[in-house]
């Protein structure tokens, strides 16, 4: 798979999801990655000074980060 240097969560997800390669990230998961690192790191229009994440919504990002983790382990293993 070309790579393609992006910040998008979801076109990388895309990308891996076109080559065979499930992630099991929704697109709600993928719109939460991408509204909190792309905000922060482009503040313009940021969603996050206005609603921080609160405990729940980083262990959610934890939880998803650790079966990302998990994946990308297991395909290294093959």
């Amino acid at each position: 798979m070309p790579l393609k240097r992006t910040h998008s969560i979801r076109e990388l997800n895309h990308g891996l999801v076109l080559v065979g390669q499930e992630t099991s990230l929704t697109e709600e998961d993928c719109d939460l990655f991408d509204s909190i690192y792309v905000s922060s790191k482009y503040p313009l229009e940021s969603v996050l000074p206005s609603s921080p994440p609160d405990l729940p919504l980083c262990q959610r990002c934890i939880e998803l980060v650790r079966q990302i983790l998990a994946m990308v382990e297991n395909a290294m293993k093959s």
